[in-house]
């Protein structure tokens, strides 16, 4: 589930602990929801409105934050779906398109996704081999994909790993190229080792949500 997700299950039953009613809209950066808060107050004046209760609506904004989570450090090689080379433009809840790499077409400017290769387990700080992927056909449904942060490349195709992502994948278009967002995501098991917030892309393990309102 996703952290934004987690937040706004949290928000909605603080609304109901509380008796009241109100919405709960995440925010276009993927870590703050608004919750706009609607109730009935015994008003003071009501006698000269001759009504009992008045109702009010108010607005919060609130941040969404993980106490206790740290970045995933290690994943199994069949859990990547596929691996993103120095890209330093991650956002999350933004609208992206990703070429397959091995696209003589896609254009220079283009984010590419690529094959990665090495053990069955990758880890943070690793050294790996990436390599071209001709089609993403596979992710032709939409579903949740872990995906691999290289840094620069190096001699012979190789590269370090800076961390992991979730992406939340809509299907792809009629170029061949997937479609989705960067989402923050909890994944499954506990960390091997605690990285430092360098090294966060938003996939994290442990945990809880928590609301801050401001």
């Amino acid at each position: 589930m996703s952290l934004t997700s987690d937040a706004v299950t949290f928000a909605h039953a603080k609304l109901d602990q509380e008796g009241l009613k109100g919405n709960v809209l995440v925010k276009p950066d993927g870590s703050s929801i608004e919750i706009s808060v609607s109730s009935e107050v015994t008003a003071y004046f009501a006698w000269i409105v001759g009504a009992s209760k008045l109702p009010f609506q108010a607005k919060y904004r609130a941040d969404v934050v993980m106490e206790g989570a740290d970045p995933v450090d290690d994943l199994a090689l069949g859990e990547i779906a596929f691996a993103l080379v120095d890209y330093k433009d991650l956002k999350f809840l933004e609208n992206l398109v990703i070429w397959p790499s091995g696209d003589t077409g896609a254009p220079g400017y283009g984010v590419k996704a690529y094959a990665v290769s090495g053990p069955d387990s990758i880890s943070v700080g690793q050294k790996v081999v990436f390599g071209p992927i001709g089609s993403l056909e596979k992710y032709a449904s939409p579903a949740k994909l872990f995906v691999a942060i290289l840094g620069p490349a190096r001699q012979e195709g190789t590269a370090e790993v800076l961390g992991f992502a979730a992406f939340d994948g809509r299907g792809i278009d009629e170029k061949g190229r997937i479609i989705g967002q960067f989402i923050k995501h909890k994944a499954s098991g506990d960390v091997k080792k605690k990285l430092p917030e360098e090294n966060n892309f938003g996939l994290v393990r442990g945990g809880q949500p928590k609301v801050i309102v401001k």
